[in-house]
């Protein structure tokens, strides 16, 4: 009997030990399945989620921010959106504007055709619109009740930080060509907070060169025939009557044997230069004031010989105030003289870029224009940093 009831109770326990292991097994099939069950349900979403991305992001759409004003009175933006070729809808622009630290974002209700373009006038209430560094715009898609939002369209870069010491206020600084955009779209952009990008002005642009410049980081080509660019002085920004400095790098390939080719010219009309930083057949460096609508009538020029048509890179400034003007050249001050001309013109003309009455032929890089004197320690930093 004992044997008997032995045996019973092993069979019991083999009994419970295959129940268990059963449901073990049944239970690491249902967690399977449920982990199985989950992990398809966020794929399902990532990949959901990703199909409705794609579907209005740029790989379809494609749209530009171009000719930016700020209107420092009213704190408005004013812009115009083009809209590229490529397929694809939306029905909203979102724009975020950024200033370095804070966002501010303001949307849009717009519908926009292939080739059309839509202006928009944008108050910011959160930020101030003179210390603005970049703005994006986002289109966003409204269907079955649910928003989508698209990938960035374009960013627009406004002013751009440097670790310069003395570039304290972004005030100090009018215009800034880096001239490292490609001028895809016939604009050289103004990294100043001011956003006076300037325009071919010619029969083509200028040529840009990728690794051109002193510091190879872009550089443009002007072929001395019909090349320049034209910066338009909305807001009379550009007028400096007390002090300023314009600061270039230049390759000079050639210098026509009768014409002046200008590096950069404040213009009134077809003879007043309120300012003018210029290359003559001499092989001279001009930096001229002028306050005359009547050519070089009533002017103080500051002049340099020398011939910068020598297969190398020069950094030439020009810089006034009330007292006097100077011209430097490579870090140097080659000369200076009083200033005897009344307050210079004040106009909203254009600042012309590689024409006088002749073409530039040569290469530009990073020209500058400040509102005040620069000091010699300020260019001369310009000048070793190659910026």
């Amino acid at each position: 009997m004992r044997k008997k009831r032995g045996k019973k109770r092993e069979e019991k326990k083999e009994v419970k030990k295959g129940l268990s292991t059963v449901l073990v097994m049944l239970i690491l099939i249902l967690v399977s399945i449920s982990a199985v069950s989950i992990v398809w349900v966020v794929v399902k979403n990532v990949l959901q989620s990703e199909s409705e991305h794609v579907s209005i992001g740029q790989f379809v759409l494609n749209a530009q921010i171009m000719n930016v004003y700020f209107d420092n009175n009213s704190n408005d933006v004013n812009l115009t959106v083009k809209r590229n070729q490529g397929e694809g809808e939306f029905d909203t622009l979102r724009f975020v504007f950024y200033d370095g630290q804070s966002y501010e974002i303001v949307t849009q209700a717009v519908s926009l055709d292939e080739l059309e373009e839509r202006q928009f006038s944008i108050h910011l209430n959160d930020l101030t619109v003179s210390h603005l560094a970049s703005i994006s715009m986002v289109p966003i898609l409204n269907q079955n009740g649910k928003e989508d939002i698209g990938n960035t369209l374009d960013e627009y870069t406004v002013r751009e930080e440097t670790n310069l010491s003395f570039t304290t206020s972004w005030g100090d600084l009018v215009l800034w060509l880096k001239c490292d955009d490609d001028l895809s779209d016939s604009r050289a952009i103004d990294s100043s907070r001011y956003n006076h990008s300037g325009n071919c002005s010619g029969t083509t642009c200028p040529s840009y060169l990728p690794t051109g410049g002193p510091d190879g980081s872009g550089a443009y080509d002007f072929n001395g025939i019909d090349d320049q660019l034209k910066v338009f002085d909305t807001g009379d920004v550009l007028d400096l009557n007390a002090s300023g400095t314009i600061s270039v790098w230049v390759w000079v390939n050639e210098i026509p044997a009768s014409t002046y080719t200008a590096l950069a010219i404040k213009r009134f009309g077809d003879y007043s230069r309120p300012y003018n930083l210029y290359l003559n057949p001499a092989e001279m460096v001009y930096f001229t004031l002028g306050n005359s609508t009547t050519l070089n009538s009533n002017s103080d020029s500051v002049t340099y010989s020398t011939s910068l048509k020598d297969g190398s890179w020069h950094h030439v400034v020009g810089v006034w105030n009330y007292t006097n003007l100077s011209l430097y050249v490579d870090g140097i001050k080659r000369n200076e003289k009083a200033r005897t001309v009344g307050d210079l013109e004040i106009n909203n003309e254009a600042l012309w870029i590689g024409r006088r009455t002749g073409y530039f032929n040569g290469t530009i890089d990073a020209l500058r224009i400040y509102n005040r004197s620069l000091s010699l320690s300020e260019i001369q930093n310009l000048y070793n940093n190659k910026i």
